[in-house]
């Protein structure tokens, strides 16, 4: 496992929570929004390259995000299904653009308190009720990895991303909002949200078949930057992966302790594995 690559280590790591857990209780609707603010700018018409650029232009006007989480994977091989519930939490640091802004997140999964940090070189796991922490060094020391980048980070919830990245992997369409879902549920979460539906070109992504990506312009916060609202991703295998993100929280202070990796104690188990190649 330490040769692995933290794609893989992660994944695997997901994978191998089998008990499924009850749905969170249901978002609430939501509160009426006049068309002019949300509606309206999704029935605009954008082409996918258009989308892009806002999205590319978005990362400037987020610095934090924090969200509940509920993720999904159907493994049609397996023919099971686990769903798992948690918090995501993310931070960008440096100014948008810049070599030096850096972009870290953790996962902190209710089941087992299980939780995830990636500060852009290690990958920790800690365990609250074994009380045991992994520290794995998954980027190559001196180099530079975006936790977030499609198709390639552990989970789908693109920030930032650059529209000359996306163009270059993947052929790229602007969708009806509710293509390719069949569950009211899931139809009714997205509504007034835009949807990109990813392609990988030949040779550019063998993880995945297609990726569908959903966002929904925030119009409460300055300069309505537009945020992921729903992933889905297809792997190679069939597996269908879905993440949502609710009640999310934007640019506002994350208390410092989701992030911290350190053992609370000495009854703490505490280890550290070195980049491997």
């Amino acid at each position: 496992m330490a040769d692995m690559m933290w794609l893989k280590i992660v994944s695997s790591f997901l994978s191998a929570i089998n008990t499924q857990f009850p749905q969170p209780a249901a978002e609430p609707p939501p509160t009426p929004v006049a068309k002019t603010q949300v509606q309206a700018s999704v029935e605009q018409a954008l082409t996918a390259e258009e989308l892009l650029t806002r999205l590319e232009k978005s990362d400037e006007k987020i610095s934090s995000i924090q969200a509940d989480m509920v993720y999904d994977k159907i493994m049609v091989i397996a023919g099971d299904q686990q769903t798992r519930i948690g918090k995501l939490f993310f931070k960008a640091v440096g100014s948008a653009g810049s070599k030096e802004r850096s972009r870290t997140f953790a996962i902190h999964f209710d089941a087992k308190k299980q939780q995830y940090i990636f500060d852009g070189e290690w990958l920790t796991e800690r365990q609250v009720d074994a009380k045991q922490i992994i520290r794995r060094q998954v980027v190559k020391p001196g180099e530079k990895f975006d936790p977030l980048k499609i198709g390639e980070g552990p989970l789908p919830i693109p920030i930032g991303q650059k529209k000359a990245d996306i163009l270059a992997r993947y052929d790229v369409t602007l969708v009806e909002t509710t293509d390719g879902l069949a569950e009211d549920e899931l139809k009714a979460f997205v509504e007034h949200s835009w949807q990109l539906k990813l392609v990988p070109k030949p040779g550019a992504d063998e993880n995945f078949k297609e990726i569908r990506l959903w966002y929904r312009e925030a119009a409460d916060v300055e300069g309505k930057p537009i945020l992921p609202r729903m992933a889905r991703t297809t792997n190679a295998d069939g597996d269908i992966t879905t993440v949502r993100l609710i009640e999310m929280k934007i640019n506002e202070p994350i208390d410092p302790l989701k992030f911290d990796t350190a053992a609370p104690d000495a009854t703490w188990s505490v280890e550290s594995r070195p980049f491997r190649g």
